[in-house]
C-alpha cells in the first residue's frame, strides 16, 4: 500500500479544490463533478494498479475509503450515507472491482495469461431467423370441410384485443380457446398470436394432418416472406 499512501495527499488536494466550487446548494453540477472524478481522480487512484495490486481486504477497503469523498461531492448526499448507496446514486462502480477488472484485462492482453478456468455448459443452439422453414398457404376450398381444421381469428374492440382458435374434427367442434392481449396490440398481432397458439395446439395433439384457416391476408403474407432454409 505504499503507492496508495503516496497518492492519497495528491487526491485530497484535488478534492479540497473541488469542494470549494461544488457545494450542496450551489456551484458545479453533479455531472461536472462526476466528469472530474472519472477523468482525473479515478485515473490517479488506478495508476500502476496492474503492477502492484493484490486482492486483499485491507487494500480494497483503502480504495473504497479514498473513493468515498468524491462520491459525496457527486451525489451531494449526507456524510452518513453508506458507501454502497453512494455507488448506486452516483452511478460509479466500486473502485476495487474496477481495479480488479482492469488488472485481469491487463494480464490477459499484455501478458497472455489465462484468467481463471472456463466451465463449459451444454446448451441448445437457437435457430437463426433466416433458417426458419417457410410456411406455404393456399386459398381455402369450402367444399373440403372434413379432417382436422383449426379456425383462427383476432379482433380489437374498444382497446380490448383478443384472439382465439377453434379445432374441428370431421365437422365436430373438439376444442376452443380464447386469449387476451395488451390494449396496445394491433389486430395483426392478434392474428399472428392466434396462429402461434394454433400451431402449439397441433404440435401437442400430433394429428397426421391439420389445416389452419384464417382470413388475414397480411398474416399469411408475413408467413410466406420467411426465407427457406
Amino acid at each position: 500500500m505504499p503507492h496508495l499512501n503516496l497518492l492519497q495527499p495528491k487526491s485530497c488536494k484535488i478534492i479540497e479544490k473541488v469542494q470549494r466550487i461544488a457545494c450542496a446548494t450551489w456551484g458545479l453540477k453533479p455531472s461536472v463533478v462526476k466528469e472530474i472524478y472519472l477523468v482525473v481522480l479515478e485515473k490517479i487512484l488506478m495508476y500502476g494498479r496492474e503492477i502492484e495490486y493484490l486482492d486483499k481486504v485491507k487494500l480494497n477497503n483503502k480504495l473504497l475509503h479514498m473513493q468515498r469523498s468524491p462520491l459525496l461531492l457527486i451525489t451531494k448526499a449526507y456524510s452518513t450515507t453508506s458507501t454502497g448507496a453512494l455507488h448506486i446514486l452516483s452511478g460509479c462502480p466500486p473502485l476495487d472491482l474496477k481495479v480488479r477488472t482492469h488488472v485481469m484485462t491487463s494480464q490477459l492482453i499484455k501478458n497472455s495469461r489465462e484468467i481463471g478456468g472456463l466451465q463449459s455448459f451444454e446448451f441448445e443452439m437457437a435457430r437463426e431467423p433466416w433458417e426458419v422453414v417457410k410456411i406455404s398457404w393456399s386459398l381455402f376450398d369450402e367444399s373440403q370441410t372434413f379432417g382436422n381444421l383449426i379456425h383462427t381469428d383476432g379482433s380489437k374492440i374498444k382497446n380490448r384485443v383478443r384472439c382465439a382458435f377453434v379445432y374441428f374434427q370431421e365437422n365436430d367442434e373438439i376444442f376452443s380457446e380464447l386469449f387476451r392481449l395488451s390494449g396496445e396490440a394491433t389486430v395483426f398481432m392478434a392474428e399472428v398470436v392466434a396462429i402461434w397458439q394454433a400451431v402449439k395446439y397441433i404440435i401437442g395433439r400430433q394429428p397426421r394432418q391439420a389445416k389452419i384457416i384464417l382470413d388475414s391476408r397480411s398474416a399469411l403474407m408475413s408467413l410466406a416472406l420467411v426465407h427457406e432454409r
